[in-house]
């Protein structure tokens, strides 16, 4: 059809030259294809480009709409669940905390990855962010979304010893004050390789009788959870890429809804007794 002027021809030429027929068309007034050639700003016929001086342009007294205006710009696809940048960089984290556990900041890891999770795995709860009377020693908490649930605490007891037994004693008391008013439920979480003396046991122990619920974090769902969550990190500041491309926090989040590991969701669904 335009194999005369092939290589001038651009996908705005096309829309032009189709906005050009249409209109003489419906004029009676039609141009034939082949006399139809480029110019600067669109397809013009070569009567209209010789009369040019002549003919007052149409756009002097109407508002030009450029289709290509209007083009909705579709957003990149989610990564599948598949993806070898996400699996490779994932593993290569996981290997890292299996070599150096030491290097998993306890409280860091769980204080990100919970709330997130919570809200990626779509559970029935709300993170209170900056609530105004949880308890000194609980450093998460949230609210059921059903009407008349009870808020739950979580706290981090991953402690050495010498620190772990003052910190338990606080909770109890505070667990004592706030049982049944503002918090429905308590759960303490810490990591199962830590050495916990036998003055911090009983008062886990106590803990445990008061109605509090105590989990130790076996050590594959805790690297697993900080490998995932180092990403989440990386993502978040902009420095994580797929094929030499940035990435987005929520591309990031769709692989993980889809790939999260067996491990990681059991440990969720023993924290929040899902």
């Amino acid at each position: 059809m335009y194999q005369a002027n092939k290589r001038c021809l651009t996908p705005r030429h096309l829309i032009r030259a189709c906005a050009v027929e249409f209109e003489r068309l419906q004029k009676g007034n039609s141009v034939p294809e082949s006399e139809l050639i480029p110019s600067g700003d669109g397809l013009h016929s070569a009567k209209e480009t010789s009369d040019h001086k002549r003919i007052p342009s149409r756009r002097q007294d109407t508002v030009a709409i450029d289709p290509l205006d209007n083009l909705v710009v579709i957003p990149p696809s989610p990564p599948l669940p598949d993806d070898k940048d996400f699996v490779r960089m994932w593993e290569k984290l996981r290997q890292k905390y299996l070599k150096k556990p030491q290097e998993i900041k306890f409280d860091r890891t769980l204080a990100i990855a919970l709330p997130w999770l919570v809200h990626l795995m779509q559970l029935p709860l709300v993170w209170i962010q900056e609530p105004e009377d949880c308890p000194g020693d609980v450093n998460l908490l949230f609210h059921p979304k059903r009407r008349g649930g009870k808020r739950l605490g979580i706290s981090f007891c991953n402690h050495e010893p010498r620190l772990l037994w003052h910190r338990l004693d606080r909770l109890l008391s505070q667990w004592s004050a706030t049982m049944g008013a503002t918090l429905g439920s308590l759960i303490i979480l810490r990591a199962q390789t830590e050495r916990t003396t036998e003055a911090a046991e009983s008062r886990l122990t106590k803990l445990t009788k008061a109605g509090a619920r105590v989990v130790r974090v076996p050590s594959q769902p805790l690297v697993e959870l900080a490998a995932y969550q180092t990403l989440l990190m990386v993502a978040q500041t902009g420095d994580l890429t797929r094929s030499g491309n940035p990435v987005e926090v929520v591309e990031y989040d769709a692989w993980v809804k889809e790939t999260l590991s067996a491990a990681v969701k059991e440990f969720i669904d023993l924290v929040f007794d899902n």
